[in-house]
């Protein structure tokens, strides 16, 4: 459990320094719009992702948070890296733990 948790504080430790490629944050940018996507997909779903939107007060379009995923920067994931902090930490073990 405990490497479990080391590697977890080490790639953020990682992306505080800007240890990660172009690729990646691509990689992940794609990954936010293709579950963003998945909403469209389905009535129910963009139901539910509409409703959320007006009770957060923040009625984007799907559209809209695409727009905004691609405009995030590489300088603004290491800003945003560097204000993380663990607040609590979860670990799921065995029946026998």
């Amino acid at each position: 459990e405990d490497k479990a948790t080391n590697a977890i504080f080490d790639e953020v430790d990682e992306m505080k320094n800007g240890c990660f490629s172009e690729n990646d944050l691509t990689n992940a940018k794609n990954s936010i719009i293709r579950a963003l996507k998945s909403f469209e997909a389905d009535l129910n779903s963009i139901n539910g992702y509409l409703l959320s939107q007006i009770i957060n007060t923040d009625a984007t379009t799907v559209e809209q948070n695409i727009d905004l995923v691609l405009s995030v920067t590489r300088d603004e994931v290491i800003e945003f890296a560097k204000s993380v902090t663990p607040e609590l930490v979860y670990v799921l073990g065995g029946a026998n733990e």
